[in-house]
């Protein structure tokens, strides 16, 4: 059974039933648990067990102490600022230098940059329009981060560096699920078993780039969800809007209306595209005739050399 058959076969009253919860640990009844999610399910009988273990082991700080909730800070603008950034029972979680840029020194406690660590030399020029990922703000704003940050390997001149544990994730989750940053924060910050998750900034409403990586990040919400963990979403954020279901959604009044205005426009882009090719050519011939007056004008429009004889 997959997950998210599992999720499907399992209401919310199931999950907030108080025998099922025991001293603020979720317990979630064993015919709804497969063999993957076995070792999810142990992380539940004790919440503060996975957090020490992870700051003892490795001598990392992943929020406030005492802290009890993880928010997860993406880069859309809708919703990135509607974070806890004031409140100290929860943990600020960063990615990315479109992220950083948008929080203007407001605080993170924990910043994940798994990419090539490639810092960009200060002085040297991008193509215009352009600029580098790791550029000489980013990079300083990294060494002088406070907090923990997670990167693919270690880097000496960035003193909160930790190795991101993708082994032991990818053990637990299987390697489907790690597309981007964002299903990479979710699955750690799962193993810490928070009272709270929440995602802001984290829309990914449109574009190729968002079609794989969505479905991460859907797919670790009904983990966190199954075992006990409330998923916090802010209004603005369209992230858990589920797909048109296969053969119904095509019935529904929003859907048919929908389709009749794209075909409209698909009809008027055609006209478009058939109006601008037409114009392309008549461009041309336009062209080809202004060079050809061009040449006539200087060559031909002078004395005839006869006149200087």
């Amino acid at each position: 059974m997959m997950q998210e058959e599992i999720l499907a076969s399992t209401n919310e009253e199931t999950l907030l039933d108080d025998s099922l919860i025991d001293d603020g640990a979720a317990q979630i009844s064993s015919d709804i648990v497969t063999k993957g999610y076995e070792e999810l399910i142990n992380y539940a009988t004790d919440r503060k067990k996975p957090s020490a273990r992870m700051q003892e082991e490795n001598g990392m700080r992943l929020g406030p102490e005492g802290y009890e909730n993880i928010a997860i800070l993406g880069s859309a603008p809708s919703s990135i600022l509607l974070a806890p950034f004031d409140d100290p029972t929860w943990s600020i979680w960063g990615t990315s230098p479109s992220c950083w840029a948008q929080l203007q020194g407001r605080r993170t406690d924990v910043w994940f940059e798994v990419h090539n660590y490639r810092p960009y030399p200060p002085g040297q020029s991008t193509a215009p329009g352009t600029k580098p990922w790791f550029s000489p703000e980013f990079n300083q704003w990294l060494r002088e981060h406070k907090g923990t940050v997670f990167m693919t390997e270690g880097h000496p001149d960035i003193p909160g560096c930790v190795q991101y544990p993708f082994k032991e994730m990818i053990a637990k989750h299987g390697e489907y699920h790690f597309g981007s940053s964002v299903p990479e924060m979710l699955a750690l910050a799962i193993e810490q078993m928070p009272k709270s998750i929440g995602l802001f900034g984290v829309d990914m409403a449109a574009g190729e780039e968002w079609a794989y990586q969505r479905p991460a990040c859907q797919h670790f919400i009904g983990v966190a969800h199954a075992l006990g963990i409330e998923i916090v979403l802010p209004p603005e954020s369209d992230l858990m809007r589920p797909n048109l279901v296969y053969g119904l959604g095509e019935h529904t009044p929003m859907y048919i209306k929908l389709d009749s205005r794209i075909n409209e426009l698909v009809g008027q882009q055609a006209q478009i595209l058939q109006t601008r090719q037409q114009m392309v050519i008549e461009e041309a011939a336009v062209n080809a005739a202004l060079d050809a007056f061009r040449y006539i004008q200087s060559t031909w429009s002078g004395h005839n050399s006869a006149d200087y004889n």
